[in-house]
């Protein structure tokens, strides 16, 4: 899919200047770190767009003082007195996020201390010793430019310190939690708790090539066993109304119900490993907003991006490529194209292809390339059926949640 988002990148120019495509200009901000960023806006799907580096006056924003909310236009965020987040208003749907009284991105440290096996146990009674980690060491802001602002707090537990940036970009996008903690602790289990202001008995999870739904009560003994789940990119709890996304980037461990989402962020057991998990930790996760029930392939494009950030790589200029270029690009929202390799018993390129909002639609693949050949295979890339390829398209029906593999050549 095509893509806006911001980008930062190293750069030995120390004058302000903008970045230009297609007669655009958008300003350069400097990073507290010495890095640049700006938003680089239509980068086509599985491509590169490219940006001049042209003069330009620097931006001038109104200085900030308050250290506990951000805003832009399209939510507003509190924090309390100990910095955990106090309000998360959405300004789309006109109310708030969180239920009343309660606080987000607050850390839970768990005494966990299974029976046996540490590092595969986590045994249900774990939720009953725990303590807050409200210990406040510093809070500054570290970003406040045109692209957004950034809030860094950090915290100390026991011999642990852990630093938090609260970052809100400017436009629409939601707040990104990007953590950096030095973790030198034994038999706890660390979450970072999310209520939501949703009525619900269930919540979707990303899985791989698709989502699942699971209920979120505990009526059963199945519906028990569940304290504890897995989700990779994402996880939403939603009412027909109203729902709140959670994006991750490496932590898939979490415990959902019908007032929380609480993401799993770190184990520390001594069996067998016991120093398990006591160095540094990075890692990021994002909250959002949406009006009515999950929208899937919305959320997955949004998923996606997350994880997968653009780059950007400087050069010289006055090469022969074009000033931009899509590898592979496909018509429909649901399709997402999620893998390009080359194929495993010749020089073919192998694409991977996935219906991820469990509705069976007809797509056009369009290529970047000249392809002369193309057919559909099974996973192991055996068993090709052929298929057309009519100026540089290939027409494919896909089935809800159904995987394709396209060999071209």
């Amino acid at each position: 899919f095509t893509r806006s988002a911001p980008m930062r990148f190293a750069c030995s120019e120390t004058e302000p200047f903008a970045l230009e495509a297609d007669g655009m200009r958008v300003p350069a901000v400097r990073c507290a770190d010495g890095s640049w960023q700006f938003l680089a806006e239509n980068v086509p799907a599985k491509g590169y767009r490219t940006f001049r580096v042209v003069p330009a006056a620097p931006v001038a924003l109104p200085e900030k003082n308050d250290l506990h909310s951000l805003e832009n236009e399209a939510y507003r965020v509190e924090f309390d007195e100990n910095y955990n987040i106090s309000r998360v208003f959405c300004k789309e749907a006109g109310r708030e996020m969180l239920r009343p009284g309660t606080l987000a991105g607050r850390l839970i440290a768990f005494d966990d201390r299974p029976r046996v096996d540490d590092a595969w146990n986590l045994m249900a009674y774990y939720e009953e010793k725990f303590e807050y980690i409200d210990n406040v060491q510093s809070a500054a802001l570290v970003e406040h430019d045109a692209l957004g602002t950034a809030l860094r707090v950090e915290r100390r537990f026991r011999s642990s310190t852990l630093c938090f940036t609260y970052r809100l970009p400017a436009g629409r996008d939601g707040l990104t939690i990007s953590a950096d903690i030095d973790w030198k602790e034994t038999h706890v289990m660390l979450k970072m708790d999310f209520p939501a202001d949703v009525n619900t008995t269930k919540a979707s999870f990303d899985i791989q090539f698709g989502s699942i739904e699971r209920p979120i009560h505990k009526n059963t003994l199945w519906d028990y066993a569940r304290f504890e789940v897995c989700a990779h990119k994402w996880v939403d709890l939603s009412d027909n109304g109203f729902g709140i996304t959670l994006l991750n980037d490496c932590k898939y461990g979490c415990d959902v119900t019908r007032e929380h989402i609480r993401l799993s962020i770190l184990r520390c057991g001594t069996y067998p490993n016991p120093q398990q998990d006591q160095c540094r930790h990075e890692f990021s996760c994002k909250l959002l907003a949406h009006m009515g029930a999950v929208d899937l392939p919305r959320t997955n494009e949004a998923a996606y991006a997350f994880n997968y950030p653009l780059r950007a790589a400087q050069s010289a200029g006055g090469g022969a490529l074009p000033a931009e270029f899509s590898l592979l690009s496909v018509d429909r929202p649901n399709i997402i194209i999620e893998t390009v390799k080359k194929a495993e018993d010749s020089d073919a390129i192998v694409l991977r292809a996935y219906e991820c909002g469990n509705c069976g639609c007809d797509a056009v693949l369009r290529l970047g390339f000249p392809a002369q050949k193309a057919a559909e295979t099974d996973l192991l890339e055996q068993e090709p059926t052929p298929l057309a390829v009519e100026d540089g398209s290939v027409k494919l029906h896909f089935a809800p949640f159904e995987i394709k593999t396209i060999l071209l050549s």
